[in-house]
């Protein structure tokens, strides 16, 4: 669904749109863009006569999970003279009500201004007149509960922010320049009544160099989203992680902009510093695999939500599946995003995969009863599946949270899981022996390449679960070697390790074939109607 944002510039009296659908109006011109993992960068302007820079910055750090969780992002304008002249420069910005509901038609919204004088910001909030907290879950959706934020500096008296129709304050800004006089105090009302939202406004002056000059000072805005609650964990509700620092939403936009120079500086180095790591991977396609670099750790990071668990003391992460069901905690979507979670920060992974374990441990008021790991936890943002509503994936799944527990344990070492996955050490060997029983010909079942459907003997479901096996023993032979005493669930473990030797040489004798060329077939049977099938062993990547 449509999120409508529209950005105006009005240059010597004439107005100009920079971001968004200005219909009619002349635009200026996007000379680049660049794309870092934490902060885009656009440089747009009217050919010869001026340029507008516009940063966008969030402080998506993966070892600054605070950080990472706060719902603050910097938007900066920057402006300057192309032809050594000198012009009357003013700036528009808006965020419409669309982002703060669900269907914009059917769904009113209201809104107010506020001011902060101990902490210098002023600004203005929208949300959904219903404010359902946690009030829905499904996948293509938006939050429909929370508030939005804009804010500016107190103290910048060429800079306002203003709540209310956006049709009416982009009409007055093309025409004159400004924002409309009255406040829209006509409310609540639906979303699609003249369109309410959050509206930017700036006067730069008279610009008269070019911006390497630095002729005006740069604008900084504060755009923030506060949920309200972050997630249902089967009875409790948990915030967002960052509301354990902050009394609040606005204390926590104040401190952002107190800190921007120092989250700048931040972003510069963080991105410089992963941009250079993914292009010595990439060698010759240096600038290509960055790119795609950076857009895999934005959407990775995207998807996820760092909140306070009170009870435990302590905080979790929960992810939401896109595109599919909108699930919550999905094993085989944290299963690819953790090789990226890995490289940055296993901490975030780790805590993941807890709420997971304290689901299957029996550690909720409904009972979990497979034995092997669940897929999922529920529909975003409500974990409250039951074991029948499970969507059965064994072999895939037990395999996935075994990988994943032996790379963290790798990465952190096994004295430090010992407090946290030592406990767990009986429920993954139930997990383990359920492989054992299903892995060498591997049961008629669904895995992540689920466009084939359930399969039979199906070659990447045997390397996930053969490997699955051994990492259980590697696990128990960590695990032990650090620990002082016997850890109940590890006896005789070593006996998975010669299991899964065995099953390994299934696999390579069943999975292989050199019919037209040498490659792991689909399925270790010939299947009817494509009799010489190809697959690609993503499950072998841990190798």
């Amino acid at each position: 669904a449509p999120k409508e944002m529209m950005g105006l510039i009005r240059i010597d009296n004439q107005s100009y749109g920079f971001l968004g659908q200005q219909g009619l109006l002349p635009s200026l011109v996007q000379r680049s863009v660049a794309v870092h993992p934490t902060r885009t960068l656009f440089a747009l302007e009217l050919p010869g006569k001026l340029a507008l820079n516009l940063t966008l910055l969030q402080t998506m750090f993966t070892d600054d999970v605070y950080r990472l969780s706060r719902p603050v992002y910097y938007l900066t304008m920057a402006v300057g003279a192309l032809d050594g002249a000198s012009h009357a420069v003013q700036v528009y910005l808006d965020f419409s009500a669309q982002h703060v509901v669900n269907d914009c038609a059917m769904e009113a919204v209201q809104w107010k201004s506020w001011t902060r004088s101990t902490t210098g910001l002023k600004g203005v909030q929208l949300g959904s007149e219903a404010q359902r907290v946690l009030g829905a879950k499904c996948d293509g959706c938006n939050i429909n509960w929370g508030w939005l934020h804009l804010a500016i500096n107190h103290s910048a008296t060429s800079a306002t922010v203003h709540a209310g129709s956006t049709l009416a304050s982009r009409r007055n800004f093309i025409e004159g320049g400004t924002l409309p006089g009255a406040n829209d105090t006509r409310q609540p009302r639906l979303c699609a009544d003249e369109l309410p939202g959050l509206s930017l406004w700036n006067d730069f002056g008279t610009v008269a160099g070019g911006l390497a000059s630095r002729p005006t000072q740069p604008l900084t805005a504060l755009l923030a989203y506060d949920d309200v609650e972050a997630v249902y964990y089967f009875g409790k509700t948990f915030k967002g992680l960052w509301s354990h620092n902050y009394t609040d939403v606005q204390a926590a936009m104040a401190h952002a902009l107190q800190e921007y120079p120092q989250m700048l500086a931040k972003s510069v180095s963080h991105d410089a510093s992963l941009q250079a790591a993914l292009c010595k991977a990439a060698g010759t396609v240096c600038s290509e695999y960055a790119a795609l670099g950076s857009l895999a750790y934005r959407q990775t990071l995207a998807a996820l939500k760092p909140v306070w668990n009170h009870e435990a003391a302590d905080w979790w992460v929960f992810l939401k599946e896109i595109s599919t069901n909108g699930d919550m905690n999905t094993m085989d979507v944290i299963y690819p995003a953790s090789p990226m979670l890995l490289a940055t920060e296993p901490e975030l992974l780790k805590r993941l995969l807890l709420p997971v374990l304290a689901y299957a441990a029996n550690e909720t008021f409904i009972r979990f009863t497979n034995p092997y790991s669940p897929h999922q936890l529920g529909t975003y943002p409500i974990a409250n599946d039951s074991t029948a509503r499970q969507e059965p994936m064994p072999l895939e799944n037990s395999g996935n949270m075994l990988l994943m527990l032996l790379a963290i344990v790798q990465r952190q070492g096994a004295a430090s899981a010992l407090p946290w996955l030592g406990r767990h050490l009986p429920m993954l060997r139930s997990w383990t022996d359920e492989l054992v029983r299903t892995a060498e010909f591997p049961a008629d079942q669904l895995c992540t390449d689920d466009f084939t459907g359930r399969l039979p003997n199906n070659t990447n479901l045997g390397a996930k679960g053969i490997l699955g096996i051994r990492v259980y023993a590697e696990l128990c032979e960590l695990l032990g070697t650090a620990s002082a005493q016997p850890i109940p669930g590890c006896s005789g473990a070593d006996k998975y390790a010669h299991v899964a030797n065995a099953y390994a040489a299934t696999w390579q004798r069943y999975a292989y074939t050199d019919k037209v060329a040498p490659h792991y077939k689909l399925s270790f049977n010939d299947i009817k109607e494509v009799p010489d099938s190809w697959s690609i062993k993503y499950n072998l990547l841990w190798q």
